[in-house]
């Protein structure tokens, strides 16, 4: 009976002699459990893998004005992304939208951008943004009411 626990015990060793074996071989070969050495362009780039492309500009984004009230008064969008200001008064109150601010009741235009009058419902004025940065807007009509930010990164 004193044979059965040698044959186990070295049964056991030669396992744990293999598992030991098959760590220690080369890394990145099947098997090894180690991931083969970065390639020297993988070594060059940055840990967290090469930046993001730019975001692409998404759709057109609309902007509503509707009793002397804006539905969207601040917007974050990418370069390049095209911005619609639409009128939805049915009874043809006009509205405009003009760049800038308004201090107090005066308003400051900045000659960014600037619309006609839109005045019947479904008129819209159209603008793309092609540099970061913020603008601000307002109609000139009802400025102490209506004043809005596109914020373009």
């Amino acid at each position: 009976m004193a044979e059965v626990p040698k044959a186990r015990n070295l049964a056991a060793v030669i396992a744990i002699g293999c598992l030991l074996a098959a760590g220690c071989s080369k890394a990145g070969t099947p098997g090894s459990g180690t991931p083969p050495p970065a390639s020297p362009a993988a070594a060059a780039a940055s840990p967290s893998g090469p930046p993001a492309p730019p975001a692409a500009p998404a759709g057109p984004i609309t902007i509503t004005y509707l009793n002397t009230a804006i539905d969207r008064t601040t917007e974050d969008v990418a370069v390049g992304t095209k911005v619609v200001w639409m009128n939805a008064e049915t009874n043809g109150t006009p509205h405009n939208v003009t760049s800038g601010t308004v201090q107090g009741t005066a308003p400051q235009p900045d000659g960014r951008f600037a619309s006609h009058r839109i005045v019947n419902a479904g008129e819209r004025f159209e603008h793309s943004f092609t540099a970061p940065g913020t603008y601000h807007y307002y109609c000139a009509v009802h400025p102490a009411q209506m004043q809005g930010t596109i914020s373009v990164h």
